[in-house]
């Protein structure tokens, strides 16, 4: 999940090299659901060029294309408003990882938490319930002009 102010964490070098990093675990297959939660349409006119880039078609061994959706952040209750990656390890649960940035009201992260084990099927079923919400998902071919995607969410 992206609840960040994202053109700031994704503008910098630690964002770069994440994002480096995300488009080559899509390149060899890794399946990838990045979901962008904003406040408003501002917020998400602004997380644009960032939404583009990863709908980029991957390049690899076995290329998955990242999937992209944007959620208005007033749909969602207090503890589902986070900045979380989870890293699920499917042949071997026990071997997954995820990492929540620590912060409040969408400010620069404080550093981050991470969690393992009995923690990992607590926030499987987050973004289980993420899913159940029927996000839209971008798509570049039906939403050409960006601002149609941005409307669609917030309407």
């Amino acid at each position: 999940t992206s609840y960040i102010v994202s053109q700031v964490w994704w503008s910098g070098t630690l964002g770069e090299n994440y994002l480096i990093t995300k488009r080559e675990a899509a390149g060899r297959g890794a399946d990838i659901t990045q979901f962008f939660i904003s406040p408003d349409r501002a917020a998400l006119r602004n997380d644009e060029t960032i939404i583009k880039e990863l709908a980029k078609p991957t390049k690899g061994d076995n290329p998955k294309n990242i999937k992209i959706c944007a959620l208005n952040s007033h749909t969602l209750t207090l503890p589902d408003l986070r900045d979380l990656l989870l890293v699920h390890c499917s042949h071997d649960p026990t071997n997954s990882v995820a990492f929540e940035l620590d912060l409040k009201d969408r400010s620069l992260p404080g550093g981050f938490v991470v969690y393992h084990g009995k923690h990992i099927t607590k926030l499987q079923g987050y973004f289980e319930k993420l899913i159940s919400l029927k996000p839209f998902f971008y798509d570049p071919n039906m939403f050409p002009k960006f601002d149609d995607y941005v409307e669609e969410i917030f309407k």
